[in-house]
């Protein structure tokens, strides 16, 4: 299948075996297809069509198929929809429907009720709950951990022509400062192993009419650093608070992100006790001391230049925004302490002797 191919839903409908489809409702239509159908019976499915395949031939849904494949032999597939069929031939996935309806726009508004955040924290660190059950050929078969952080190696002349002039811009940014370099090389270690989402923003959070929170897209999935996700999770929420509150015009970074913060002091708070409440349940021992906080900071900023990295990539230019994305994620990079100051939380002690090689 090329980029311009289309499925006819009807008859591949009829090849499954669903003759009653009552209607068919396209809800994206860009890199992937992305259809839902509705039954006579009540029940609804989403159609999830690839268009691009991998030089290997591979769809470019493989890696999500294995990904739900693999969440689902540990048993957490209450937490995911439901992959009823992985068609690899047709580069397509047939999923339960689970609503449209993301923690982002379920919770506008309420950002003060504490306990619906706090079980986003609580649902991740399920997620991650089954570390040493994790299935072998998953490391194997999914993506590399690395692939999901920034590069910090310097720009080459093959990237002048590659790159556009707004990614050169963040590139130029991130190789200004060699201690943002050598914290981007040290995230690409990780600290703990388990399966991660890899793209755990609250778009990537359907809430059911229960408030019970379920994640979808899987394409990014990975065995990694679970910290990634948590700190994916909590740069989402800052990123979200840029739209509630715009950048002023004459507002410095630096002044920026914290007001940001602490408007969000709540919500960031309540993610990161309900992760470590179920963590700590569970007997997980990777988040005993406050080192693991610094990681997560860190990987906040992490989310926070690949933001930038998109408002480049969507307005084929440099954007205020992403230029003041990418300064705040350098400073969480560099020091964790201005994530976590402004939530009355402090681990750059930890971070900075982990650098030294003093932990």
């Amino acid at each position: 299948m090329n980029l311009e191919e289309r499925v006819d839903w009807q008859a591949y409908c009829n090849r499954l075996g669903i003759e009653d489809l009552q209607d068919l409702t396209r809800v994206q239509n860009g890199r992937n297809e992305v259809v839902r159908a509705r039954l006579a019976n009540g029940r609804e499915l989403l159609f999830k069509h690839g268009r691009q395949r991998l030089a290997n031939r591979d769809g470019s849904l493989l890696s999500e198929g294995l990904a739900y494949r693999a969440f689902s032999q540990l048993g957490l597939s209450a937490l995911l929809p439901r992959c009823i069929l992985h068609d690899r031939k047709r580069n397509l996935l047939v999923l339960e429907w689970v609503g449209d309806t993301s923690a982002r726009e379920k919770w506008a508004g309420q950002e003060q009720d504490s306990i619906k955040w706090a079980s986003l924290g609580v649902a991740l660190a399920r997620l991650h709950g089954a570390t040493d059950a994790t299935p072998e050929w998953a490391a194997r078969l999914l993506g590399d951990f690395t692939e999901l952080i920034p590069s910090a190696d310097p720009v080459v002349p093959d990237d002048l022509v590659d790159y556009p002039s707004a990614h050169l811009q963040l590139i130029a940014i991130i190789q200004a400062d060699s201690a943002v370099i050598q914290n981007l090389k040290r995230l690409r270690t990780p600290t703990a192993v388990c399966l991660i989402h890899g793209d755990v923003r609250l778009d990537n959070i359907i809430v059911s009419g229960q408030e019970h929170p379920k994640f979808i897209d899987l394409e990014l999935a990975r065995v990694g650093d679970p910290y990634f996700d948590l700190g994916t999770l909590l740069g989402s929420i800052v990123e979200h608070a840029t739209r509630q509150f715009p950048l002023g015009e004459d507002t410095r970074a630096s002044e920026y992100a914290r007001v940001l913060l602490e408007r969000t002091a709540m919500e960031l708070r309540s993610v990161i006790a309900g992760y470590r409440a179920e963590a700590r349940g569970a007997q997980d021992r990777t988040v005993g001391d406050e080192a693991y906080l610094s990681r997560v900071a860190a990987f906040v900023g992490v989310h926070l230049l690949h933001r930038s990295g998109a408002l480049a990539e969507e307005y084929c230019a440099e954007t205020r925004l992403g230029r003041v994305l990418a300064i705040m994620g350098c400073s969480f990079l560099k020091n964790p302490s201005y994530f976590l100051r402004p939530l009355s939380l402090d681990a750059s002690h930890a971070w900075v002797q982990e650098g030294r090689g003093l932990r």
